[in-house]
């Protein structure tokens, strides 16, 4: 999964210890969680972090952007938050692109998930709604 989040905000920040919490989930179906923020992630941040979560800067928006949209970016920081479950191959599973923080919680994302080992399992692609 990618998640695209703010650096300096409380709830992106405790987006990220909901995701930490599942670490053990997400090593079970052999997934990473690659959280992408506007600025290099403070320590207090990154350094509880399992393997499984990775932190990264985009500082200059290419990839917000390019997920999210030309005008994702604000003066005060990302104009929206975005979360995409991408299989092994980079075909898009599942999407969710908000204005606030109605991210979705770890089990919408797990279940995502579990669909790309299911999907894999039977040889087929689910269609993804755009």
């Amino acid at each position: 999964m990618v998640a695209f989040l703010d650096a300096d905000c409380a709830e992106c920040a405790e987006y990220v210890r909901r995701i930490a919490a599942h670490a053990a989930d997400l090593r079970e179906t052999e997934a990473v969680a690659l959280l992408v923020l506007l600025e290099a992630p403070a320590r207090t941040l990154t350094d509880p972090l399992p393997q499984e979560i990775i932190a990264g800067s985009d500082t200059p928006g290419t990839g917000v952007r390019a997920f999210l949209g030309e005008d994702a970016l604000s003066s005060r920081g990302l104009a929206r938050r975005g979360v995409f479950v991408i299989d092994h191959y980079g075909e898009l599973c599942e999407r969710w692109i908000v204005a606030g923080h109605e991210v979705p919680g770890p089990g919408e994302i797990l279940s995502a998930l579990d669909q790309i080992e299911i999907t894999c399992e039977e040889g087929t692609v689910p269609p993804l709604a755009l």
